[in-house]
């Protein structure tokens, strides 16, 4: 429906400290993409959704099953994504961001502050459809981000 939107993900377990497995899924989702790409991504992605297991209760057979479900052996070299983690962390402190999941949503072309928005936390399918229609239609963030604290009463 979205054929001029790019999707990017960047994995930011927040919780790898606490939860070591957090870590341990944002590695393996790095190796799903680099092996078998964004659609494979999405399956492990929604894979490790499916579980219901949150923060605390995901397992390590958890997120390794994901992994395999899409062709994807869970075996790595300890730290083997970890450049890449700590790239995704650093470029999220530099945002601000401080949850997941977090959205910036701005044009590929002609950014500005006025056209680009940042949400933090879980939004339906259809407010995520209102924020890039309207940011699409030219509304201004201020605009934008006024429509979608309606939608969320």
């Amino acid at each position: 429906k979205n054929k001029d939107v790019k999707f990017i993900f960047k994995e930011m377990p927040i919780f790898a400290n606490s939860f070591p497995t957090s870590k341990l899924a944002a590695a393996l989702g790095l190796k799903v993409y680099k092996e078998k790409g964004g659609e494979a991504y999405m399956k492990f992605h929604n894979a490790i959704y499916d579980t219901k297991h949150f923060e605390g209760e995901l397992t390590i057979k958890d997120v390794e099953a994901a992994a395999e479900s899409v062709g994807v052996s869970s075996k790595m070299a300890p730290n083997e994504y970890q450049v890449n983690i700590d790239n995704n962390m650093n470029l999220a402190s530099e945002l601000s961001l401080n949850g997941t999941p977090a959205f910036v949503f701005m044009p590929t072309n002609n950014q500005t502050v006025d056209n680009t928005l940042i949400t933090m936390g879980a939004i339906g399918k259809e407010q995520f459809q209102n924020v890039i229609n309207q940011l699409r239609d030219g509304l201004k963030k201020d605009e934008t981000e006024a429509s979608l604290k309606q939608t969320e009463k």
